[in-house]
């Protein structure tokens, strides 16, 4: 082999070497982001800039109705190194019970108060499961948002306002259902609710991963009830079921 021949397969053989070493590179690379879990964490802004109502009132037609305005602000975390695009898959919104004094929220069995089978369960659900099919009052795309790298420093959040109008029309014979929230809101003036935001998916690159984490926002929310409405309320004994307004229909209601 001569000289000239010797030195063109010294450079093939390099440039060879290169294009491996290159290639174990970002296969490792490229596996160590497929199976490394970037981190992301929604909550609630504290404190809110207001505190929202829930109403309710009667429109002296057989029916009550409740529900209320929903502005929300919600900071997203994204602590990887790139920006993320974030977006659940379901999301189901609870009804927190006070009871007779806000420290009977402590008998709450941990494990067993979303379970409609349980005998502890009294956390109800306050609407259907939402997914990407449900017609509800809010709509998955809503909490679709894209979030730039926070770099660990959890001072700097992404702000994200949640807006939504929830509606109810309840007949005066079914308030039963209900009573539950009109004992709250009359010894409380207080409502309590827990969203879930569940079957989380995370878009990077080019890949997309879904997490297991289930994230709650709980919402605390001011309540008014229509004073012509006790004497209804009382001649009705407290009814509990899984799903509180799983037969109705959300009307947009403009409460004020």
């Amino acid at each position: 082999m001569s000289k000239k021949d010797n030195l063109l397969f010294t450079r093939i053989l390099i440039f060879v070497h290169i294009v491996l070493v290159l290639t174990v590179l970002s296969s490792g690379s490229l596996a160590g982001l497929y199976y490394s879990q970037p981190h992301i964490h929604v909550s609630l802004k504290i404190p809110q800039d207001n505190v929202n109502t829930w109403h309710i009132l009667s429109n002296n037609n057989g029916y009550v109705i409740t529900g209320g305005n929903f502005k929300t602000t919600i900071c997203f975390y994204n602590t990887s190194i790139f920006p993320i695009t974030y977006e659940p898959e379901k999301i189901d919104i609870f009804y927190y019970p006070i009871g007779e004094r806000p420290s009977c929220m402590f008998l709450h069995p941990e494990d067993n108060h979303f379970n409609p089978l349980s005998e502890y369960q009294n956390i109800a659900q306050v609407y259907n499961s939402i997914d990407e099919a449900s017609k509800a009052f809010f709509r998955l795309n809503d909490l679709k948002v894209t979030i730039n790298s926070s770099r660990w420093d959890f001072t700097n959040p992404k702000y994200y306002e949640l807006n939504w109008n929830v509606g109810f029309k309840v007949p005066n014979e079914r308030v039963s259902i209900i009573k539950q929230l009109y004992m709250d809101c009359a010894k409380f003036n207080k409502i309590l609710f827990s969203v879930h935001i569940e079957e989380n998916k995370l878009n990077y690159l080019f890949m997309t991963k879904k997490i297991k984490s289930t994230f709650e926002l709980i919402i605390p929310m001011d309540c008014k009830v229509d004073q012509s409405l006790h004497s209804l309320f009382s001649s009705h004994r407290v009814v509990r079921q899984p799903v509180l307004f799983g037969e109705f229909e959300n009307t947009h209601i403009a409460f004020t």
